[in-house]
């Protein structure tokens, strides 16, 4: 998974739901989902620069 490819896959998810609203999705994900570890590793990525993987 590219770094421009997460950054796309994070936006999409962040975005204002298009698909259903904001509270299923939020329900529908654990707080110790992948998508959160996901926001962890990417954000850590980010803070160290693009030379970090």
């Amino acid at each position: 998974l590219s770094h421009s490819k997460a950054l796309q896959a994070l936006d999409d998810l962040r975005a204002p739901a298009k698909r259903e609203p904001r509270e299923q999705f939020s329900a529908a994900v654990p707080r110790t989902s992948v998508y959160e570890r996901l926001s962890v590793s990417l954000n850590e990525s980010l803070t160290n620069g693009p030379t970090a993987s």
